[in-house]
């Protein structure tokens, strides 16, 4: 195996599955080609390898919305030129066991070409790129309109109690998986002796028919191929399918981070894009509570919230824009420690109770303020009986301090925890506020 100038020698097993590693390089906009020799003369040559740093973008439809769909994407598209930020895409397919590859390339961004990537990725790509002296490489591996479960692995399932209901269902699909291909094998060996080689492939392999939705299976065939990248961290724009699955679905975000990390090591930078309002969806502000806590519950995970770029009747808002920049922003000072100030809006960090008042402190610790001078709502204080007390809230420096009456035994505080939410808290960043829920008490 030779890569430029570099070259190493590595024995393939039976199959011919070979892995060889060649000395690490520095990101480099030098071409080089990739050569493959085997003892039988056969050659394999791949050109205009570049060294530089590679991403994961995953998801449902959100990630996969394409930038000529997007606010200002058309003409994003027609004036984009760098060949040196390049964009993966797995194909869209299920799969009932774990596979090594995918059928796809490496595509450039010449004029016109980036008009079918994923909006969202090509502006973090190109968000990185202002930034960083080397090339950039997305892979891209989404599907619209799926679930978590689909998204992690067979032993996830196994060991996640979370997924107890999706493993019951990944074991039947096995089942019946299997039963299909043994009764396929049967039946083509009753005329040919040769099929009972299960290393042949039959014509209508009984994988091709299963749910995307199915456990495990777009973990199977989109990401357990592209997890074997050794990637630089993963930005995550999922939930809006899971919308149902309320304060449940932290616990499946944060076991599907736990499997990236046994993946690609403990400290893998994991960007959580926060789904946006839609004023029919009354389940999504505890999809909001559910991604804020997971990105709470482990280091090096961002949270980037999308409130004020939502489109209230539309699951799909189109400024996709600032959610690459915030990524990008966020993985600059994360992953390469490129940070000016603070990258986030104010993300809720505990509450103090103190006589009348209760005390709100938020990551970063920096001084807070309203968009536009607007008037501090959106807190809501619950009480016994489910009653509901608005309480005046006021900014002092980083923290906000919320009164309450004496008479009130406050049970649980909520901020913006509504459909049509558009929080106006906000930091030097402009970004608004998580929306949130703390219980404080049982009542």
């Amino acid at each position: 195996v030779q890569l430029g100038e570099l070259e190493t020698n590595v024995r393939s097993d039976r199959e011919g599955q070979f892995h060889a590693i060649l000395p690490a390089l520095p990101a480099s906009f030098q071409a080089r080609d990739l050569r493959v020799s085997a003892p039988d003369g056969s050659v394999a040559i791949r050109k205009d390898i570049l060294i530089g740093e590679v991403w994961l973008a995953a998801g449902q439809s959100n990630m996969v919305w394409e930038l000529e769909d997007a606010v200002g994407g058309r003409a994003e598209s027609i004036s984009s030129n760098d060949p040196y930020l390049r964009v993966f895409e797995v194909p869209e397919q299920v799969s009932l066991s774990p596979q090594d590859d995918v059928a796809s390339r490496w595509v450039p961004v010449p004029p016109r070409s980036a008009r079918r990537f994923s909006a969202v990725g090509y502006y973090f790509g190109k968000q990185l790129r202002a930034r960083l002296d080397a090339p950039v490489g997305i892979i891209q591996t989404a599907y619209g309109g799926t679930r978590i479960e689909a998204w992690v692995s067979e032993q996830v399932l196994a060991e996640a109690e979370v997924f107890k209901d999706a493993k019951a269902e990944w074991d039947d699909l096995l089942e019946g998986g299997l039963a299909a291909r043994q009764e396929w094998f049967e039946t083509v060996a009753t005329l040919d002796t040769r099929a009972m080689d299960r290393s042949l492939d039959p014509p209508i392999w009984p994988d091709r028919t299963l749910s995307k939705n199915a456990p495990a299976v777009l973990y199977n065939a989109m990401l357990a191929p592209a997890l074997k990248v050794p990637t630089r961290g993963l930005i995550w724009y999922q939930g809006e399918s899971n919308r149902a699955a309320g304060e449940q679905y932290r616990a499946m975000l944060g076991a599907f981070i736990s499997m990236l990390r046994d993946v690609r090591g403990p400290a893998y930078p994991v960007g959580i894009v926060q789904i946006a309002p839609v004023a029919r969806e009354v389940d999504f502000p505890t999809i909001w509570n559910a991604q804020l806590k997971a990105a709470q519950d482990h280091e090096r995970v961002g949270l980037i919230v999308t409130t004020d770029l939502a489109e209230l009747e539309d699951i799909h808002p189109r400024r996709k824009e600032e959610v690459g920049e915030r990524l990008g922003h966020w993985a600059l000072a994360d992953a390469y420690g490129h940070s000016d100030g603070p990258v986030m809006g104010p993300l809720f960090k505990s509450v103090q109770q103190a006589e009348d008042q209760l005390i709100l402190s938020f990551d970063p610790a920096v001084p807070l303020t309203t968009l536009h001078d607007a008037p501090l709502t959106g807190f809501v204080i619950e009480t016994l009986h489910d009653s509901m007390v608005v309480p005046e809230a006021k900014i002092q420096n980083e923290r906000v301090i919320l009164s309450v009456p004496t008479d009130v035994d406050a049970c649980a505080i909520s901020y913006e925890m509504q459909a049509s939410a558009f929080p106006v808290l906000t930091n030097e960043t402009g970004i608004p506020a998580s929306p949130f829920r703390e219980v404080l008490s049982e009542c």
